[in-house]
């Protein structure tokens, strides 16, 4: 349950809300469960807050800050996310169908069963994160950036519908695994990783 105080300086407005922050950087926020769908909040600054269950649907939130925030179950449908921070972000179950996550930093972040369909991911820095169960038909990665990013049990309805029309590979340093080793050899091993599933039956 969201605390009422938080609630009620938010809806100030982002100016009002990022000089609060800034001066009570040992509070951590609570706006779980609060519906802020379709508000104006460029730059806001969330990070290290609880956000569980908060809808942002079709919010506009450019360069926004949620690192290492708990986003579990938020819903981040068609939100313009373009340039966001989310690194280290707790994102399990949350709805991020066709936001636009362009040039976003989701470094080190949870994504398990988090739903990606149709968003648009081109140039996101996904390094670290976990992307296991994730929802991502007609997801756009290209050119991603995502070393050693976790993918098991990724969830696609149909191989061709992954979008990575110009893969740019940036493998750690040192000995990288076949299929990091190119630009192209990658995606080659999504398409074949995606058809073994489907034909194993394990796409839900």
């Amino acid at each position: 349950m969201s605390n009422p105080e938080h609630v009620e300086i938010f809806k100030q407005g982002v100016e009002v809300w990022n000089r609060w922050r800034n001066e009570h950087r040992a509070i951590m926020p609570d706006l779980s469960g609060e519906d802020f769908s379709g508000a104006q909040l460029d730059d806001v600054r969330l990070s290290f807050a609880d956000l569980r269950g908060t809808r942002f649907h079709a919010a506009q939130l450019q360069r926004a800050y949620f690192v290492s925030s708990n986003l579990s179950e938020a819903d981040f449908s068609q939100a313009q996310l373009i340039e966001g921070h989310l690194d280290s972000a707790r994102i399990m179950n949350a709805n991020f169908c066709q936001a636009n996550l362009q040039r976003a930093k989701v470094r080190q972040a949870k994504l398990y069963a988090a739903n990606l369909n149709g968003a648009d991911l081109r140039h996101a820095n996904l390094s670290r994160a976990g992307l296991s169960s994730a929802r991502l038909d007609g997801a756009d990665f290209s050119p991603p950036y995502w070393i050693g990013t976790s993918w098991s049990m990724w969830i696609l309805a149909r191989p061709e519908d992954l979008k990575p029309p110009s893969i740019k590979v940036h493998p750690m340093s040192g000995s990288a695994p076949w299929y990091a080793r190119s630009p192209t050899s990658l995606w080659h091993f999504w398409r074949a990783q995606a058809k073994a599933l489907q034909q194993s039956q394990h796409y839900v």
